[in-house]
């Protein structure tokens, strides 16, 4: 979950998987959501992740949900329900037995023309404060 600088009303998620077997290269699924009323005050968000789905939460309403599987038309398959066929599985989303990192952030830059001397669009005035209350992690049972 990010909070993009120059975005405050979307909600922003994304999935990156690392393969440092394939000379650290990383795949990539993430989505913008508008929601004007994000900056308003303190909100709960909430990730659920299982076999072939993760769902992202706000204040308890689901918002987003990123598939294992695709398609062969590049559609995310969206139910428990998977008819027989061939499918495309998402290279982003983590394998079952991956350790996962949760990463909450403030995205100051989102553009590919910064270099790495920071040259590129401008940056926000600095300091900048994301407040969290708490992160909680479970694991389901058996």
């Amino acid at each position: 979950m990010e909070q993009l600088w120059k975005d405050p009303d979307d909600y922003h998620y994304a999935l990156h998987r690392y393969n440092d077997a394939c000379n650290a290269r990383h795949a990539s699924s993430e989505e913008r959501f508008p929601m004007p009323w994000l900056p308003d005050g303190f909100h709960t968000y909430r990730c659920d992740w299982d076999t072939w789905f993760i769902d992202f939460y706000i204040d308890d309403d689901l918002v987003a949900r990123a598939s294992r599987l695709f398609d062969l038309l590049g559609r995310p398959v969206s139910s428990c329900w998977i008819p027989t066929g061939i499918y495309v599985q998402n290279q982003a989303f983590p394998a079952q037995d991956q350790e996962l990192s949760i990463i909450l952030g403030i995205g100051l830059i989102d553009d590919p023309l910064v270099d790495a001397l920071g040259n590129g669009p401008p940056i926000p005035d600095l300091p900048a404060m994301m407040e969290v209350d708490y992160v909680r992690v479970y694991e389901r049972g058996p």
